[in-house]
């Protein structure tokens, strides 16, 4: 009796850690729709969340379908810290910034930044709604828990969470003056799906083969031209061009 025991738990201590490991390493695309209130255009974007355990990439694609040169990698490093780099595909450079680089250009690397990074919404802000029963109980195979509420500051929300993932498949803002909407198009398990449409995480590997700079160094590569010329296309990259923003 205790050995069937023992071996139910293993079974299920594997089936738990399976699912953990699908809920942390996936590739996901999304849309973004925004629209200026009363909407009469949409704006939209399509953009892959690639993620681990320890990393979050965001990569846009562009109007033609391809996949942007640039992607934006969030990594979890000792102690939590949250480290960034900016990733520079044709070039195959990446800027690195650690967490005092970070701070240092007011981005925040606290908790509620990595989670927003890595799930798109913060447990903190799920608690802070309803959670609802009126929807399909399953999406894309995976259960969905419905949550709608109001935040502190008035905003409208509106979210279809995918617990087993962590991630939603549809979350709606809505603003005094505009909405923002991101809707789950595609999923697919992180660094295993094959075609030119599914990006690899940058994460590891392929980051090893690219040059790596610190954002530290930069200031003294501004006088030389060969390092200028490929500093002018990093032109998301933090504290580069007078852009504070990391996307």
């Amino acid at each position: 009796m205790f050995r069937v025991n023992v071996l139910a738990l293993m079974a299920i201590g594997l089936a738990l850690s399976s699912l953990v490991s699908h809920a942390e390493s996936l590739s996901a695309k999304f849309e973004t729709i925004q629209c200026a209130q009363p909407c009469t255009q949409q704006k939209a974007s399509t953009w892959w969340l690639l993620r681990d355990a320890q990393s979050a990439e965001i990569r846009s694609v562009n109007a033609r379908g391809q996949l942007s040169n640039h992607s934006s990698v969030w990594e979890r490093r000792a102690q939590n810290k949250l480290h960034y780099t900016y990733v520079m595909h044709d070039e195959k450079r990446a800027i690195q910034y650690s967490d005092v680089d970070l701070n240092i250009l007011g981005l925040p690397t606290d908790q509620r930044a990595w989670e927003l990074k890595h799930q798109l919404i913060t447990n903190d802000e799920l608690t802070q709604l309803t959670k609802r029963n009126d929807v399909p109980t399953t999406v894309m195979g995976y259960a969905i828990e419905h949550y709608q509420g109001q935040w502190q500051e008035g905003t409208k929300v509106d979210v279809m969470w995918m617990p087993a993932l962590q991630l939603p498949y549809r979350v709606r803002y809505e603003y005094p003056q505009h909405t923002v909407e991101l809707q789950l198009q595609q999923l697919a398990p992180s660094n295993t799906a094959k075609g030119e449409d599914i990006p690899v995480n940058s994460s590891g590997l392929q980051l090893s083969q690219y040059q790596l700079v610190d954002y530290t160094d930069i200031g003294d590569m501004e006088h030389n031209p060969d390092d200028l010329a490929w500093m002018a296309k990093a032109v998301g990259a933090p504290g580069l061009h007078h852009d504070h923003h990391a996307h």
